[in-house]
């Protein structure tokens, strides 16, 4: 690509990483940004990430008192009590949708042997999120989203 062609430009944020992850490495600084043909155009585009962030659920649960995160478990929901009630009453109404379309539920383990999540494809893309374990000389990992792993 030519970047001749992008006259709009904004950096976004900046941040530290050590090189390969590893605190005894020099420390890197990495520059976030974005570009675009005209003003115009990168406007638009501060506009919708302003406006999905007003959206953000981690910032709704927040301020809502639904639900929070924690840093030691990374893409796991501690709920609170009005956001566990608000999860039931969505979950009682899509099972009433699902049973009146003629669908059935399924609940599926947990934790997979790494072997499926390599033939699904989920192996490529989310590897470097999931949570491993061993057992018997066999590799597992935790689900790293709500697919049934089947």
């Amino acid at each position: 690509p030519n970047t001749r062609f992008l006259k709009a430009f904004k950096l976004t944020r900046i941040s530290g990483a050590y090189w390969r992850g590893d605190a005894q490495n020099e420390q890197l600084q990495r520059i976030y940004g974005t570009a675009w043909a005209d003003k115009k155009q990168l406007e638009a585009y501060i506009k919708r990430i302003e406006e999905a962030e007003m959206r953000d659920h981690r910032r709704i649960g927040k301020q809502q008192d639904l639900f929070h995160l924690q840093e030691e478990v990374p893409g796991l929901v501690f709920w609170h009590p009005k956001g566990w009630a608000l999860w039931q009453v969505v979950e009682q109404y899509m099972r009433k949708v699902y049973r009146s379309s003629g669908y059935g539920e399924v609940r599926c383990p947990q934790i997979l042997d790494v072997s499926l999540w390599k033939k699904s494809g989920h192996w490529d893309n989310y590897q470097d999120n999931m949570f491993f374990t061993e057992s018997e000389k066999r590799t597992y990992a935790v689900k790293p989203m709500k697919c049934p792993g089947h």
